[in-house]
């Protein structure tokens, strides 16, 4: 079975970008516009990994980091946060925690986004 990536993303071209790239290597995937949608999503079937936008409707990507992790279905999935903005210092402390695995800037190339995927997920077959 595919491992599943849920992707975090307000902005439907990126997010739809990014389905299609991992889709095409082999992952099952599914979105989520907005921070309510994204708890609930992974509340309902927790995904293998969560690519995570920091700003979205509904609450900020932090808020929802939390959420998720504290779901008690979902709180040892990994996270990677993307960003289209510089490095915030809170986003840096909770790499440095291990709550993310790391950060993808946006617009994310296509091996940046498979080198993130790889890095938490075994290959797709």
């Amino acid at each position: 079975m595919a491992a599943s990536i849920l992707i975090v993303e307000d902005d439907q071209p990126t997010a739809m970008a990014m389905a299609r790239i991992l889709k095409q290597a082999g992952y099952g995937v599914a979105t989520a516009p907005d921070a309510v949608l994204a708890v609930s999503t992974a509340r309902r079937a927790p995904p293998d990994l969560v690519l995570l936008d920091l700003a979205l409707p509904g609450g900020g990507g932090l808020a929802v980091l939390e959420r998720i992790h504290g779901l008690a279905n979902a709180a040892a999935v990994p996270v990677s946060v993307i960003t289209g903005g510089s490095d915030r210092p809170e986003i840096s402390r909770a790499v440095a925690d291990g709550e993310v695995l790391g950060v993808l800037h946006k617009p994310v190339p296509a091996e940046d986004l498979l080198a993130a995927v790889a890095v938490a997920l075994p290959p797709a077959p």
